[in-house]
């Protein structure tokens, strides 16, 4: 009996433990994993940096991340990006989608967060970041739809997606 009591509560005990790893699941990628959907054909790749490489066109790409908690939602998020353009107007952007396909009606349905993008143009990555919900259900998936606009003319620097992560419970 004592040994029953024993395995019971050592069970109890490594399934909280459990749980608590799952409670703040953060899935972090690199920038290569995100996908060119239009615009800029000129892509360069730098550490698993995305970057855009014309000098006229914007870059529009979206980056996928994991959803392994159905049911769940995701807590937080960020972006590193790298903003070399310069001109006004001509930031690196994101939003984070939850989308899903509807079988009883045509489109794709979900939910976004809010924009998150670079202030100001520099040569080292900027981190945005936000705690707002972004909603799921059973069927949606996550990514992030990105804008990273043309070089940087004058000096040759290029703008790009560095790392992403969603965290989920």
């Amino acid at each position: 009996m004592k040994k029953f009591k024993i395995n019971l509560l050592l069970a109890l005990l490594l399934s909280g433990v459990m749980q608590a790893s799952f409670a703040a699941d953060g899935k972090n990628y690199p920038g290569s994993q995100c996908v060119r959907w239009s615009g800029s054909t000129a892509i360069t790749y730098s550490a698993s940096e995305m970057q855009n490489n014309s000098t006229t066109t914007d870059l529009n790409v979206d980056c996928v991340a994991t959803k392994d908690i159905i049911g769940g939602k995701v807590d937080a998020h960020w972006v590193r990006m790298r903003d070399q353009n310069g001109n006004s107007g001509k930031d690196v952007s994101c939003r984070l989608w939850s989308v899903y396909g509807r079988t009883d009606a045509a489109g794709m349905w979900g939910w976004s967060g809010p924009l998150l993008k670079t202030v100001g143009s520099s040569p080292y990555v900027q981190h945005k970041s936000t705690s707002s919900d972004v909603s799921s259900n059973t069927v949606s998936h996550y990514y992030f739809s990105c804008v990273i606009p043309p070089r940087n003319n004058a000096t040759g620097g290029k703008s790009g997606i560095v790392t992403y992560q969603i965290d989920e419970s």
